[in-house]
């Protein structure tokens, strides 16, 4: 049974003593959400025997806020009371009035009287915890991951692209020295070059005299020189 809270006015009927999840209490938080930005609901119940409140497990889904009413919280009969707050950006930022609640006697009396009532909501902020640091953890070593994935495609792309440039180079040097297979074979003769620092020096030639050389003047023109 759902149970939804519009009016401090009147007391809560949260149920009968010994019933357990059997009634679902529902508070609208839109407005806080609205007006606070995200946050979470906190819920403080105090039953008819207790001297002090404690704090009650509260399940949020979108706009609401709900407590399910478990046997621990229906111990004795009588009124108690509940307050709902809300908190966002790490403090407090707005509570309901205090309402009354109402839980109905049983016949056979009062169950025996749990030592901690609020255990299952401390059970559930340590859960709560755990799951974030899971997570978290979990989240860093997906990032690790990811940019070491992603330093091996970019080592791949220049081994790739430092493949493709000596490949371009090879091919260059083999059509030179194929056009120069073709000028000894007919006969046209030919001369080996290459510069380094603005100078022109003489490599090869097919038919040279050994004492042959091409100097080059300085100005990038080739002089012959015999001796």
């Amino acid at each position: 049974m759902y149970i939804d809270v519009t009016s401090p006015a009147k007391p809560i009927p949260i149920g009968v003593v010994g019933e357990n999840l059997s009634r679902v209490v529902v508070w609208d938080i839109g407005r806080w959400i609205a007006d606070y930005g995200e946050g979470y609901a906190m819920l403080m119940a105090k039953r008819p025997v207790d001297e002090a409140p404690y704090p009650v497990p509260l399940v949020q889904s979108g706009n609401q806020a709900l407590w399910r009413v478990r046997d621990v919280d229906l111990f004795a009969a009588g009124e108690g009371e509940c307050q709902l707050s809300y908190a966002a950006g790490g403090q407090v930022v707005a509570r309901t009035p205090v309402y009354r609640t109402l839980a109905c006697r049983a016949i056979e009396g009062n169950p025996e009287d749990p030592e901690n009532p609020g255990e299952g909501w401390v059970s559930e902020i340590l859960q709560a915890g755990k799951d974030a640091q899971e997570g978290a953890a979990q989240a860093a070593t997906s990032a690790e991951a990811a940019e070491k994935s992603e330093n091996a495609a970019a080592a791949s792309a220049e081994s790739a692209a430092q493949s493709a440039e000596n490949a371009g180079k090879s091919e260059e040097s083999a059509k030179g020295w194929a056009d120069l297979a073709q000028q000894g074979a007919a006969n046209a003769g030919w001369f080996y070059v290459y510069g380094e620092g603005g100078i022109l020096y003489m490599v090869r030639s097919d038919n040279a005299p050994e004492d042959f050389a091409l100097v080059d003047n300085g100005k990038g023109v080739l002089t012959a020189v015999y001796g």
